[in-house]
């Protein structure tokens, strides 16, 4: 499973330095404008750069002023990655694999009044060879970087040519993983001459595909009555407004949409069925087609999405991105809003049921959120004296361990607003 390790910030909007670590499950509380919702635009941020170009990617954020923190002295925005890829990967036709242990994405910008720039941006990869399911090899660390316009390629694979002799593998096997980046930047492809021409751009799929895909999913209410005319996906949109074509690709697959079916009475056990039919008396050339449910209490009556409660609806979108979205990573902005609190401790089952096969961050104003959180997954946002946002564990200070030896919980402290005055 591909899994964010590490993050570290200098100067991102409200934040001055931080690093934090990672979990599999991430649930981050925290005051209005503590920096939570921050802490998820340096993602979106991320995944504009890879999709777009840098300068695309800066204006979506509202501009290089409102990237770089007010208060900052220094004029650079750093963002520094750390993640692996547990998948493996062929070498070509060798019969070897080659698996990235970790991976530090690094981007460095220089923001000034009325110019900003590209310092620095830098891949750098610890590799492993694999033969099956056995390990055989590590090699040293190999780094694709951009300094101003000029990229370079360091990797010391003479340093391991003398060192092969024991092993089943030959050098010219392991240079093929430097393809393509090879080719495109050692032997003269010198694409990356302008300043949006990052190498996250150029490079992130081969480095590591789909990963900086960055789903913020933040539900709208009026999406549960839209039909789609979409080809259908298993992908549910960040706003989930193709609810209907992803029900349509489900349905499709007996065994699929009986895994739907039980996920959804899992959480809410009068629901009998769900599909989608044709929309009546469309007006429209192309078919479109509409979502409904069949509830315990109107057997073989369809009641189509538009006449779902929101949290219902809230309920099984959220069900649709955990289970059947192929990404790797998910972010979810308050996935509460609108369910009854007793939805929840089955909604967080869930999440963590998903959890061992994708990475998932949370943002929550729930004490039943914080309730049903593992205690070692929850994590702070706050501004400090000096109006910085931080980030920190409660978990690791003394005091609230002292109070979790006390019989408190942390869904108690989060209410009594302790976890905030922590310093």
């Amino acid at each position: 499973m591909i899994r964010i390790e590490r993050l570290e910030l200098s100067n991102f909007k409200s934040f001055r330095d931080v690093t934090i670590d990672f979990h599999d499950v991430n649930v981050i509380v925290g005051a209005n404008a503590s920096g939570k919702s921050n802490l998820l635009s340096v993602f979106q941020f991320l995944e504009d750069i890879h999709k777009y170009d840098l300068t695309e990617a800066i204006n979506k954020q509202g501009g290089k002023d409102h990237l770089k923190n007010f208060k900052a002295d220094d004029n650079h925005v750093i963002i520094q990655l750390h993640f692996n890829d547990g998948s493996q990967k062929a070498i070509g036709d060798t019969g070897f694999s080659r698996k990235y242990k970790k991976i530090i994405y690094r981007l460095c910008l220089w923001i000034e009044e009325d110019f900003w720039s590209l310092s620095e941006e830098s891949f750098t990869i610890e590799t492993e060879i694999w033969k099956g399911k056995e390990k055989i090899l590590e090699l040293p660390e190999f780094e694709l970087s951009k300094v101003l316009e000029e990229i370079s390629i360091q990797f010391p694979i003479e340093n391991i040519a003398n060192d092969l002799s024991d092993f089943p593998i030959k050098l010219q096997d392991i240079q093929q993983i430097l393809s393509p980046l090879q080719r495109n930047v050692i032997e003269g492809d010198r694409r990356p001459t302008k300043i949006n021409n990052t190498l996250l751009h150029l490079y992130g799929d081969y480095l590591a595909p789909s990963f900086f895909n960055f789903p913020i999913f933040e539900f709208v209410l009026y999406f549960k009555d839209w039909s789609s005319s979409l080809s259908p996906t298993l992908n549910l949109n960040e706003d989930g407004t193709n609810i209907s074509s992803v029900i349509e690709e489900i349905s499709k697959n007996v065994n699929q949409k009986k895994q739907l079916l039980q996920l959804i009475k899992f959480t809410m056990p009068s629901i009998e069925d769900i599909g989608v039919e044709l929309e009546p008396n469309s007006i429209f050339p192309t078919k479109l087609t509409r979502w409904y449910l069949e509830e315990a209490y109107y057997l073989k009556k369809r009641i189509s999405g538009a006449s779902i409660s929101d949290g219902t609806v809230r309920t099984i979108a959220t069900i649709l991105a955990l289970f059947f979205s192929d990404y790797k990573v998910q972010f979810f902005e308050e996935p509460e809003r609108n369910i009854h609190p007793s939805l929840i401790s089955a909604l967080m089952e869930l999440i963590y049921d998903a959890g061992r096969k994708r990475q998932i961050f949370l943002t929550t104003h729930s004490s039943e959120i914080v309730r049903f959180t593992k205690e070692k997954d929850v994590i702070v946002a706050k501004r400090n004296n000096e109006g910085y946002s931080e980030l920190f564990y409660p978990t690791d200070k003394k005091e609230v361990q002292t109070f979790l030896n006390a019989d408190l919980n942390m869904a108690s402290l989060y209410v009594d607003n302790l976890l905030e005055s922590l310093r």
